[in-house]
């Protein structure tokens, strides 16, 4: 390119660029009803309103929500599994918005097994929803007991405390925390931290996020703890006998409590006698340190 006969062009000031900014602003809002962009404004105006229900002879438990935070309460003088949904709606107009809530609804409902099946169903939206936040709907659960949980919900935490039987609960963004659980444990979140303790086996796995883990006492069940970037913890009761195996891409691995050997970016502990070590324990992280105790054992380094 021959540059020698470029003509020079001055930089504009900065007064003439803000000129120009302001008239370009005033273009583009004059603009916005002729180009019909009301997904722009999309949850502007917002209906919020709180449903109830109580189903009667529940044994388990599932729960599908959206865009939504789920809690599972063990209250012993509850009855019935008591359900409440604190619903919210958006839309571009107050109208909308109220009208969207008014066709929402709490369902829970117990089938032949005896589970009880919880979801709030939203109507549907018309037309371009580009830009448009999406419905949502906190739920929580109270029951005296329940052998068996399953919730799944596409964007918010979970919490569960105090129940029995297999639980998988799953997030695709927000924290899982377990207070208490006789029984098995899944625990899946795309991005959001997962704490657990009181329970007899674990399987966690996060995508983004620090796994904290600590085993019931009088536990003897496997681990499986797996995050792609955070620090994970583990605490297991003194009566645990298994192998640890622990392994970090990016972080130290403290391991106490046990007969500890070093691999190549990984260690291992074997904790009891090796003879009688049947539980397995793993730890992986991508990032993240990794530390794995038990409980009584000293503060020793390795």
């Amino acid at each position: 390119m021959n540059t020698m006969n470029t003509p020079h062009r001055s930089i504009p000031s900065i007064s003439t660029f803000r000129r120009a900014s302001r008239r370009l602003g005033v273009l583009l809002l004059s603009a916005l009803p002729g180009l019909g962009l009301a997904g722009c404004m999309a949850g502007a105006f917002k209906a919020e309103t709180t449903q109830s229900s109580s189903v009667a002879d529940g044994k388990s438990l599932f729960v599908s929500a959206e865009n939504g935070r789920v809690e599972l309460i063990k209250d012993p003088s509850s009855a019935e599994v008591r359900v409440e949904a604190k619903v919210r709606c958006s839309g571009a107009t107050q109208a909308e918005a109220d009208g969207r809530l008014a066709q929402s609804r709490l369902v829970a409902v117990r089938d032949e097994a005896g589970c009880v099946r919880v979801s709030v169903e939203f109507p549907a939206r018309s037309g371009v929803s580009w830009g448009w936040p999406d419905d949502s709907a906190s739920i929580t659960v109270r029951a005296a007991d329940l052998s068996g949980i399953e919730v799944v919900t596409s964007n918010g935490a979970i919490a569960s405390a105090g129940f029995s039987g297999q639980a998988t609960l799953v997030t695709s963004n927000g924290r899982i925390s377990v207070d208490g659980h006789d029984g098995p444990v899944t625990a899946r979140s795309s991005n959001g931290a997962i704490v657990v303790s009181g329970v007899r086996s674990l399987s966690a796995r996060t995508s983004n996020g620090r796994i904290e883990a600590a085993l019931a006492e009088g536990a003897a069940g496997d681990v499986e703890l797996d995050s792609s970037n955070g620090a994970v913890s583990l605490v297991l009761p003194a009566s645990w006998r298994g192998v640890v195996t622990a392994e970090t891409s990016n972080g130290s691995i403290d391991l106490k409590g046990g007969s500890v050997r070093k691999h190549d970016g990984s260690k291992s502990m074997t904790v009891g006698d090796a003879a009688g070590a049947s539980a397995k324990a793993t730890i992986e992280t991508s990032n993240g340190r990794v530390q794995v105790r038990v409980a009584g054992a000293t503060d020793t380094r390795n």
